[in-house]
């Protein structure tokens, strides 16, 4: 079914592209229930650049979100329109979260489950609703580990570490810290080694060990999988996107260093690398 709809969206889109006086914008949000939120995005941004249309760019995440999006006065709201409220609730479910993961991420296991639930436990105790649109900038997320979870939680939170939004500290723990910019506070996640025997526990019938945690992690609850912490936290402003700091040339090695990443020695400014040769990943 998804795949029909899928394909309908786009054959709509090719046809807008035909001539833009056959097809209103309204009637392609329509067609799009069930479809991805990056499907919508695409024909909305393109439907905004045609003169005779008074689109908006963004799509809401939740029912009830009073972002418009389509065509005609005043503008539809997705929260006025049962269809379309249907279909935004579609998109932003737990089953189509694991799914982008799983295509993320290249297979379906534990991690991803434990990742996507995390990130969503952390939007909700920051009070985060839209951290892909309009929270975009008020979030950061620390990891801890560089496992599969990483990857579900930076899908679910759209923190990237090519944005510097999404922080690593190589500690080894399946752990993540988001934090709202907006009040330099954050909320640290940590998953429960108890997680494992729970899973155990709620199915034995199953001997596949990764299967049985993946069932298990879908069912059991926040408190039994995840411990929260309240905390502190403050970014310095050099550290998030938009920031231009001066860039230098190494005097050893002539390579350019961004962000201050360098250390003094006397006198001479250095790489990490040429200051430290011990901490090299390569001989």
């Amino acid at each position: 079914m998804r795949r029909f709809l899928r394909e309908s969206a786009f054959r709509l889109f090719d046809a807008l592209h035909e001539d833009v006086t056959k097809l209103s914008c309204e009637l392609i949000v329509q067609t799009q229930v069930g479809i991805f939120l990056h499907d919508i995005k695409r024909i909305a941004k393109f439907c905004s650049g045609i003169g005779s249309c008074n689109c908006v760019h963004r799509v809401p995440l939740h029912p009830g979100h009073p972002t418009a999006i389509g065509c005609g006065s005043p503008p539809y709201r997705l929260a006025d329109r049962g269809d379309l409220g249907e279909a935004v609730e579609m998109v932003d479910s737990f089953d189509t979260l694991l799914e982008r993961a799983e295509a993320a991420h290249g297979h379906m296991c534990p991690g991803q489950i434990l990742g996507v639930r995390m990130a969503l436990l952390g939007l909700k105790n920051l009070g985060i609703e839209d951290p892909l649109g309009a929270d975009r900038k008020r979030l950061v997320t620390f990891v801890e580990i560089d496992r599969c979870a990483t990857d579900a939680i930076g899908m679910v939170t759209g923190c990237r570490l090519g944005k510097r939004t999404l922080k690593f500290r190589d500690w080894g723990k399946m752990a993540a810290t988001f934090v709202d910019l907006s009040q330099d506070a954050g909320v640290r996640i940590v998953a429960l080694e108890t997680s494992r025997d729970l899973a155990r526990q709620l199915h034995p019938e199953i001997d596949n060990k990764s299967r049985q945690q993946m069932l298990a992690y879908r069912e059991l609850g926040d408190d039994q999988l995840f411990l929260v912490q309240r905390v502190r936290v403050h970014v310095d402003p050099a550290e998030l996107p938009g920031h231009r700091g001066d860039r230098i040339v190494c005097a050893r090695c002539g390579e350019g260093i961004n962000f201050n990443r360098f250390e003094e020695i006397d006198g001479d400014k250095l790489c990490i690398s040429c200051a430290h040769p011990d901490l090299r990943y390569w001989s």
